[in-house]
C-alpha cells in the first residue's frame, strides 16, 4: 500500500509522480471493529506536470487484495473536484 507506483498506472503523457502515501490500518494493529469488521484508508496523492493529459487510470488493488470489498475515488482536478 505504500508504494503507489505498483498500484496505479498513470498515463505517462501527464507526467505524473506520486507526492503523498498515508495508511491508516487499525485492523492491522489487531483492533477490529466489535463486529469484527476491518477499515483501512488509505490516500495516495499525484502531482501531474501536464494534467490535462490525465485522461484515465488504471488500478491494480483488487487485483493486489483479492478480499477488497470497496473502493471510493476522490479527484481534484482542473475539471473541478469529484467523489466516486
Amino acid at each position: 500500500l505504500k508504494d503507489p507506483a505498483r498500484l496505479f498506472t498513470l498515463p505517462a503523457a501527464a507526467q505524473c509522480r506520486a507526492e503523498s502515501t498515508e495508511v491508516v490500518a487499525p485492523v492491522l494493529e489487531g483492533q477490529a471493529s466489535k463486529d469484527g469488521h476491518g477499515d483501512l484508508e488509505a490516500r495516495w496523492s499525484f502531482r501531474c506536470a501536464a494534467p490535462e493529459k490525465l485522461t484515465g487510470l488504471e488500478q491494480g488493488l483488487f487485483a493486489a487484495f483479492p478480499r477488497l470489498a470497496r473502493l471510493e475515488v476522490q479527484v481534484a482536478g482542473p475539471q473541478g473536484q469529484r467523489k466516486q
